[in-house]
């Protein structure tokens, strides 16, 4: 039978079970096998991963848990194996009410993504990439696979990816801050004519961040971007020329004027204090909870520019800088 994996690289691991693989004798060295491609997987090697969890899928489960089974196609997958993308989805969906899997119920439309991307589908990247974005959904938050695959989206030319790259890098949701590459990435999604990227460019303009202040061209961006149909840069413009009115007021003080005439039921207030919060006072410190609250209370009191931003909300559409 094969040596066992301790000390061994994860890819001499593999390259020892298949070799015994070939030559199987009875059940006890199947069971040493699947040890092998599990310890392999485990050390790092994503196509041991798919023949680990192949095996434990199979007829003969070789005594792993079905869950772990799923986990080990899932992980080939994600690496970029878009064989074990299939196999898992076709398993996933001939077991749909196995007992002993604690996947959910997205996990087979998550496979079908990952394939397609794989596949060089950019609409698939961008979409798998928002589901591990994690804005508000931490249980499966991960940044740097997010950005992974907002990557590989914008560099397949979808506009979107490329917006969706620059906010996670702007609001180093789990990876670190890069304004500078971010800037970069806005610029990118705005020659591909997305007018959320034009305005994104100019908030990034406007407050100085990853590149140096210009609201000049901010506000020609603004403008553009809202003639466009962008709401959040049609926003953005009503919020500049405000502050242009009051060049000695910084934002922080603008956001608390704005707030105590949003007390008083001034719907354009109101709709810039939802603006503020779903950028950030500072570009940092979002506040999307303080954002909606003041969009809904700015359209109760009928400003279309605001239901227009919740409409796109809802939509999933995205009307803000995120």
């Amino acid at each position: 039978m094969a040596e066992p994996c301790s000390k061994a690289e994860p890819s001499t691991c593999t390259e020892r079970a298949l070799s015994a693989w070939s030559s199987l004798h009875d059940a006890r060295d199947t069971r040493c096998i699947y040890r092998m491609f599990d310890d392999a997987c485990t050390l790092g090697d994503m196509t041991a991963c798919g023949f680990a969890g192949r095996m434990a899928l199979g007829d003969d489960r070789a005594d792993a848990a079905t869950s772990h089974g799923i986990e080990m196609l899932s992980a080939a997958c994600y690496s970029g194996i878009s064989l074990d993308c299939i196999a898992a989805k076709r398993w996933v969906d001939s077991h749909p009410h196995e007992s002993n899997t604690t996947f959910d119920e997205e996990l087979g439309a998550r496979l079908e993504l990952e394939r397609a991307c794989l596949g060089g589908m950019a609409r698939a990247c961008d979409d798998l990439g928002r589901w591990f974005d994690g804005s508000g959904k931490a249980a499966h938050a991960d940044g740097e696979r997010a950005a992974d695959l907002y990557a590989r989206g914008c560099n397949l030319g979808l506009a979107s990816a490329c917006n969706d790259l620059g906010d996670i890098l702007t609001y180093g949701r789990g990876v670190a801050i890069d304004r500078s590459r971010a800037v970069r990435l806005y610029e990118r999604t705005c020659l591909l004519g997305d007018a959320l990227g034009c305005g994104n460019v100019a908030y990034m303009l406007e407050r100085g961040l990853g590149v140096a202040i210009d609201r000049t061209r901010a506000r020609a961006l603004y403008r553009d971007s809202c003639k466009s149909g962008e709401t959040y840069s049609c926003l953005h413009v009503g919020m500049f020329d405000a502050e242009s009115r009051d060049p000695s007021s910084d934002l922080h003080n603008a956001l608390e004027r704005w707030t105590e005439a949003c007390a008083k039921r001034d719907a354009r207030a109101c709709a810039f204090v939802g603006v503020v919060w779903e950028d950030g006072p500072d570009g940092q410190n979002r506040d999307e909870e303080k954002s909606l609250l003041a969009f809904k209370k700015a359209c109760d009191l009928r400003d279309e520019m605001a239901c227009q931003w919740i409409r796109d909300h809802d939509a999933g559409g995205d009307a803000d800088g995120d």
